[in-house]
């Protein structure tokens, strides 16, 4: 027998051997013919309006492919529509990132092209896309959002290679438009320049997190938080640490200046930021992972916007992790180096950074995965559960074809190995400011998708104002049906049509 057959053999008694997945992951999906990825930020998913959206970059396939690509799933991931291309020009070698955001029925697309960021949007769920047109000069984008504005970071070494800095724009309408915060932005793209330190600032992530509790609201109703890589004081031999900043005034203003304050002195080489916070859980909160010192997956958490950071966890080894907290805890996925191929790994911490329950692998071994490598994961959640995209050498060698799973939202007691089953998050509503005089933000949490309307009544339980809330937020300006404004007194808010469980929240008018 060859050495080729028996390692075969070997994988197929494994397989046999294999006890069923616990943790409730189902199998893979192929997401579309010509979907390719071939580097960690090559890949991006997000979801909004029942549909999973999917965008993917690499230089590395046939010329018919070799741009920023789109799909999406309308069925929870069983298909996926034929890839379009979106956002740019062909991509070249050191090209390969794409960032994606999709709210209330708009997608955002961010794609670079010879360092120059293109942006594309749709206002249909991703039906039609209107044509890119640039935005910035860089690469590495990322996106996030809040109340239907945009915010994106990314890098560029305009001021020299070991100059690498960070910089910011925001777009009000969704991604058409962008600009600075006014009169601060620098050639030659009119972009806010965040970081100026020494040495080079790069691979930023963005999240954005909402006021829960009654502090002081800011102007926008949220904030903004950035985490990059830096290895100031620069050089060849510098290894990189992790910084973050955050702004509650839109990006027009950053709390720690324009040199970020460190996560953690790990006295290591800490790359490749992911960060996710979950408020309606615990505000002011933060999660962060990222690479350390070669291939370890490291994780700490802040509880007070980055003020100050928990001792770092180390979550397994391997490479390039993303993250995302949603209400049964956070979620780490990353890919590392198996017996003879490359995997997907993923764990859970059900107490929100704690404690974690055990590694899961979650591309397990299946006879036409037999030397077949799986890699550059990315993850997110919503309603129907936790969603996670990689890139699998199965079908188009050395560009990875592109893959999804899915994790529905029941929560197994004990790890997945009990049969019980903790029921979700009663429905909520936060509002702020709390008490006001004028409008007030108002935000749903996650359990309740999008698209849900929340109706607000009087002490008599008389119904004054039904508000449809657009990517789970909304705005109201203390109006009734009529457009008159309501006299000061207590109100209550409640989500519509859902279960008796659903909380409601007490709003104070001046």
């Amino acid at each position: 027998m060859s050495q080729r057959s028996l390692v075969a053999a070997l994988l197929l008694a494994a397989i046999a051997a294999a006890p069923a997945d616990p943790t409730g992951w189902q199998d893979e999906v192929l997401v579309a013919a010509g979907s390719r990825v071939s580097s960690r930020t090559g890949l991006a998913i997000s979801t909004s309006s029942g549909a999973i959206h999917v965008a993917g970059a690499t230089s590395q396939c046939p010329q018919d492919c070799n741009f920023p690509w789109y799909c999406r799933s309308l069925d929870g991931g069983l298909s996926w529509s034929t890839a379009v291309v979106i956002a740019g020009g062909p991509i070249v070698w050191n090209d390969n990132a794409i960032a994606l955001e999709a709210r209330g029925g708009t997608v955002t697309a961010l794609a670079p092209c010879q360092q120059t960021i293109y942006r594309d949007v749709s206002t249909d769920n991703g039906a039609k896309w209107q044509g890119s047109g640039s935005m910035g000069q860089g690469s590495r984008p990322a996106l996030t959002s809040l109340f239907g504005s945009r915010y994106a970071v990314w890098d560029d070494d305009r001021y020299g290679a070991e100059s690498t800095e960070i910089f910011f724009k925001r777009s009000p309408d969704g991604g058409s438009t962008w600009s600075p915060p006014p009169g601060q932005g620098v050639p030659p793209d009119n972009a806010m320049r965040l970081t100026y330190l020494p040495g080079r600032s790069e691979e930023a992530d963005i999240c954005t997190e909402l006021p829960i509790t009654q502090e002081a609201p800011p102007p926008l109703g949220g904030f903004i938080v950035v985490v990059w890589a830096d290895n100031c004081p620069g050089g060849p031999s510098a290894d990189f640490d992790l910084r973050t900043n955050w702004s509650g005034t839109g990006g027009e203003s950053w709390f720690y200046g324009t040199s970020g304050r460190p996560v953690l002195a790990t006295g290591g080489d800490s790359r490749y930021p992911a960060i996710d916070c979950y408020e309606a859980v615990y505000p002011w909160t933060l999660h962060l992972v990222w690479q350390e010192g070669g291939n370890s997956i490291c994780y700490t958490r802040s509880t007070d916007r980055g003020a100050s950071w928990d001792s770092l966890q180390w979550i397994g080894t391997g490479y390039h992790p993303d993250v995302v907290a949603d209400q049964y805890g956070v979620h780490v996925v990353w890919w590392t180096h198996g017996m003879y191929t490359d995997v997907i790994k993923y764990r859970r911490s059900t107490d929100f950074g704690t404690n974690w329950d055990r590694e899961v692998q979650l591309t397990s071994l299946q006879p036409s995965r037999i030397y077949s490598d799986s890699r550059w994961p990315k993850i997110t959640a919503d309603l129907q559960g936790r969603h996670v995209v990689f890139g699998d050498s199965r079908e188009a060698g050395d560009a990875l074809a592109v893959w999804y799973k899915q994790n529905p939202n029941v929560h197994r007691a004990g790890g997945g190995q009990s049969a019980g089953v903790v029921a979700a998050e009663p429905a909520s509503v936060a509002v702020w400011p709390n008490p006001t005089s004028g409008p007030v933000f108002i935000h749903l949490s996650r359990t309740l998708g999008e698209g849900v309307s929340v109706v607000a009544f009087d002490a008599q339980g008389r119904v004054v104002k039904r508000l449809i809330c657009s990517g789970s937020e909304a705005r109201w300006d203390g109006r009734d049906e009529s457009g008159r404004r309501l006299a000061a007194g207590v109100y209550y808010l409640r989500p519509e049509g859902l279960d008796s469980g659903a909380r409601t929240q007490v709003l104070v008018l001046r």
